[in-house]
């Protein structure tokens, strides 16, 4: 990860020594983005959850990477998908704000944009199917290990 920075750094010209590390300007963070789409409850599911997948969080440690010995924990090598069920929410919240989008700037009813309404709305039902075939999948699983 420090590589990859290091990297954009470089082609950008910039040094890290020039950037302020207190900037928080993202247009009021993610929490205040989804509350001005009527979203926040999704914060948790878009920014908490995933965090611990992506940034190793000491949870994540202890659920993927870690076994418990009598005093602590010993390294468990062995290898974990991560759970699919954590892009859900962020493709649901994207087609949101595609809609939202639509029709604060372009207008409702739109004749010309039914073409990607419809585009959307099969998105959504597809993302269920995955959704309940994820489900399934993992119930099989459960029923074949009792």
């Amino acid at each position: 990860m420090v590589n990859s920075i290091n990297r954009v750094y470089k082609l950008s010209g910039l040094k890290i020594e020039d950037v302020d590390p207190k900037y928080r300007e993202w247009g009021g963070g993610l929490r205040n983005r989804l509350r001005e789409i009527g979203e926040e409850e999704l914060y948790v599911a878009t920014q908490r959850i995933p965090y611990h997948a992506v940034h190793g969080t000491s949870v994540d440690l202890v659920l993927h990477h870690l076994e418990p010995v009598d005093e602590g924990f010993k390294p468990d090598p062995s290898w974990s998908d991560v759970d699919s069920r954590l892009l859900l929410p962020t493709c649901i919240l994207v087609l949101k704000a595609a809609l939202a989008y639509l029709d604060k700037f372009l207008g409702g009813d739109v004749p010309e944009l039914r073409p990607l309404h419809r585009r959307i709305d099969d998105l959504y039902r597809k993302m269920a199917k995955v959704e309940q075939a994820h489900e399934d999948w993992l119930n099989s699983q459960k029923a074949t290990k009792s």
